[in-house]
This record gives structure tokens, sequence and C-alpha cells, in this order.
């Protein structure tokens, strides 16, 4: 069979992911002249060949497997002499910290090698080593060059991507350079990101109109009660509504953090204020130390489950602060109290781009955050997002008590419906019967993982097929089942 054009699915897809992609994609090619599809190698012994001609028997698979370790080197050195200049290039502006240019795919490039490298430290680090960004550097050359070559030899019209960070952002980059339909995965949803950067819980206007028009009340409600008592379909939230509390006052001010060396560039937001996490925390920290209040920092539900200590990183990083340990300013929260407890007794929520910006908000809290986010994207005036460092530091330094930082009811209701949205329309996470991967969780749980999606595939398999043609359509978000034939 001639390939005619054809379907890339690969950048880092777990296998009980692929699982359920392949019946969407059985969707999406309906009214596509499309008779092939890539994937990279196959290793598991859920998805076979045998496996995928099933669900498309009408189209030529190909698989590209590893390399053999001889290839790999020859490959490296290869990349080492012909790209010398641009790896110097890089090197040189990543050991100087600068990731931001004007041009979008160089861009790119400089983000990806950017958290490749912060993903590769340990938790003693505060940024990476010289060998680090020269790694970062050689892994995302390697993924673009590897993205022009698949391009080049195949007639690929759209690639399936399981990661839209670290080295596949510039695999990303090499497709949209070359005008490919992206189709991004995440958190058990699909998204397109062809010729912009988009998020699995981001939609544009549009397509919260759409949903808008078919949301219940009483079951946002519902599920709001149901969420603060840890039963809500977001993990880290269950997490931290069901921690016991273990003390009874707590700071007005609150810094919620992320996973350090986890990637926060789904969306690259050239307007936002600090580099990254790191970056953002040091000149945080700095500022608090000016502040008349107390603070507290919380650390992130899951970040054992991630693989990080992040206490150790918080202590390493407070060293720089001194006087904020020596007043003690800052109250490091380490499941100290649940999240009710916490945002019934805050007055500021400070977050990079975190869901707790959601949360604060329908608890009446007008929320700061650095990057785009939901509530942002849809109503930039329910959120601070300070466009440089003295505004952000007028915002941490005023008084938590400042009516500026309070939401009317109209803001809470609208909060609650993207929060509903978010958790319950953008994931299909209960259809499939699935839970989050971490990167340390053990061999025992994704198994398990693969072995529920396996279960629940054939009862999903007709509205994964009907979310493909949908998506095919113009659908920008993947909708779970019992709202996709409503919108």
């Amino acid at each position: 069979m001639k390939l005619k054009e054809s379907i890339y699915v690969g950048g880092g897809i777990l296998e009980s992911d692929l699982l359920w992609i392949f019946p969407v994609l059985k969707g999406l090619i309906k009214k596509k002249k499309i008779n092939s599809i890539i994937i990279e190698n196959l290793q598991g012994k859920a998805v076979t060949l045998e496996h995928i001609y099933k669900i498309l028997p009408d189209c030529k698979i190909v698989v590209i497997k590893n390399e053999s370790s001889l290839n790999k080197i020859y490959r490296i050195s290869l990349l080492l002499i012909v790209n010398f200049l641009q790896i110097f290039k890089y090197f040189y502006l990543l050991s100087n910290k600068n990731i931001f240019c004007n041009n979008w795919t160089d861009l790119q490039m400089r983000h990806s090698m950017w958290d490749s490298a912060i993903g590769m430290m340990n938790d003693r680090q505060e940024k990476p080593s010289k060998i680090q960004i020269l790694l970062s550097v050689l892994l995302s050359l390697n993924a673009f060059i590897k993205a022009k070559k698949l391009i080049s030899k195949y007639n690929i019209k759209i690639a399936v991507l399981g990661h839209s960070v670290y080295q596949h952002r510039s695999f990303l980059a090499c497709l949209r350079e070359n005008k490919i339909k992206i189709l991004s995965h995440a958190v058990f949803n699909l998204h397109w990101q062809n010729f912009y950067d988009s998020s699995w819980n981001i939609i544009d206007k549009k397509l919260f109109k759409r949903i808008n028009k078919v949301l219940i009340k009483r079951k946002i409600d519902d599920y709001w009660r149901k969420r603060f008592l840890g039963s809500s379909n977001y993990e880290d939230a269950n997490v931290a509504s069901n921690i016991s509390n273990k003390i009874s006052i707590y700071p007005k001010n609150v810094i919620l953090l992320h996973i350090f060396k986890d990637s926060p560039f789904n969306i690259i937001d050239k307007e936002r204020i600090f580099t990254d996490y790191f970056d953002w925390i040091n000149n945080t920290l700095s500022i608090i130390s000016e502040s008349k209040e107390q603070w507290s920092l919380r650390l992130h539900p899951n970040s054992k489950r991630w693989g990080e200590d992040q206490k150790l990183i918080i202590k390493m990083l407070l060293k720089k602060h001194p006087i904020l340990l020596k007043k003690g300013k800052v109250l490091i929260d380490d499941k100290l109290v649940s999240n009710s407890f916490l945002f019934n007794n805050v007055k500021r929520v400070v977050t990079f781009s975190g869901t707790s910006h959601l949360e604060a908000s329908c608890f009446g809290i007008k929320p700061i955050a650095i990057s785009k986010t939901m509530l942002s994207a849809l109503n930039s005036k329910l959120i601070f997002k300070p466009k440089n460092f003295t505004e952000y530091k007028k915002l941490i330094l005023c008084p938590s008590e400042n009516k500026i930082f309070r939401q009317d009811k109209k803001a809470v209701t609208f909060s609650k419906k993207l929060l509903f949205i978010r958790e319950n329309l953008l994931t299909l996470k209960n259809d499939l019967g699935a839970q989050n991967i971490y990167r340390n969780d053990s061999k025992v749980f994704r198994n398990s993982q693969l072995k529920n999606i396996k279960n629940n595939l054939n009862k999903n398999f007709k509205n994964l097929e009907f979310l493909g043609e949908k998506i095919s359509g113009g659908l920008t978000h993947s909708i779970a089942n019992d709202y996709l034939r409503l919108i």
C-alpha cells in the first residue's frame, strides 16, 4: 500500500493511553484521506500490531523501531560535528539563562532545552549544571532533527504527541514549522495545538459558550460540596482535602508551590515575568522579606509521587533569605491543613499557574498568577497577572485585608463553572476508569492503570470513535462522554 497521507503517533505516549487513543483515531480519519499510521516502537503486550489492525484494518501500520546502541553513538557523534555552532549557541544562551526571544521556533527550542535541563536536576540543585545543559541541548536538537527526517520520509498530515514539553517541544516546533496539525495529549485529554499553544485545561471563549449552554447548576453545586470532602475527579485536590488539620492558626497569605522540576511550558507565555518556578520563588522570597505579614509556602500534595523532596528544595532556597527564618515570617506547610481549611482562612493566594487560582476564586479570593491560566484566558479581570516585577511586588506587599483581593458573587459562580468544566468535562479519566500516573509511581500501579483502561475499552469504544469524528470536525478539546453529544 502506497503511503499517501499519514498520522504520526509518538512523543512519549504511554501504552495505557495508546489503548484509548487508537479508537479516537479511527473516528478522526473517517473523513480524512489518511491510509497509514507511523508509530514509535511497540514494546508492550496490550497494544500490538494485531491490536491496531483490528481497529484500523484499512490502514498501513509502520513501526519505527528503537535504534541499536552503535547507531545512537554514531548519530550523536554526527550531531555534534554537523551542528557544532548551533549546539554552542544554545549552550551559551542557556548557561546564561537566556530563554526569551522573538522568533517563535527558537523560543520553543530554548524552552524545550531549559525545562529538559531543569528536569535532570536533583533536589539539591537550584540550577542545572553545564553537563545537564549540554545534554538537554543535544536531546532537543536531536528531537528537532528526528522530526525533520520523519517529515521528509513520510507524508505526515497529523501528529499525535504524548507530551508538548521537555525535548518533545522541539519535535513539536519542527512539526509546526512544517505546518503539520498537532494533537497533544495530557491528563486524558486530546487537544489541537497546531500553530499556537494550548493546554488540556485552557479552552477558548467559543468552546466555553457551547459548554455553558448544557451545564446544570445543581450538578456544579453538588460537585463543589463533594470536592472539599475529598471526593473529586482531581487526585491532588483529594489528597489535600483529606488532610487532618494539625494547626489552628494559619497565615493570611499562601504561596502554592508546583513541582519544581515539572515543566510549566505546555503554554509558553511570553509575557510572564519569571523564567521558571525557581526564579519565581527566589524573587517572591526576596519580596516577602519586606512584608509585615506572615506567609505560608504550601508544598505540592503529590510531590513525593512525582519523585521530588520539595521540603528539601524549599529549605535550600530559604537559606538565601535568612531574615525570613529569623523573624518567623514563613511557614512551610507540608500537609498541615486541609484545602478547605486553607481557603477558608487565607486572604491572598499566589500561584504560578496552578489549579489553586480557580480554587481561590471559588472561595471569593482574587488570585495572583504568573503565567496564563484558565481564568485569565476566559476573564482576565478576575485574576491578577502582573505585567512587570514592580506590579507584582506591590500586590505582594499591600495588606492582605485589601478589598482588591475579594471576588464578588458573579466571579465565584463563574469560577465554580470553570472548575467543574476542568475536572469533569476536559478529562476522560472517569470514562476510562483511570488515574494520573506520576514519575515515581511503581510498575505495579502503572500496570493496574493499563488493566483498568483495557477493561473499560469495549464499552467506551463507540464514544471514543465519535469523539474522533468531533475532533476531526473542529472540536478543540476532547470532552467526557456525558457532555460530548450535548455540545
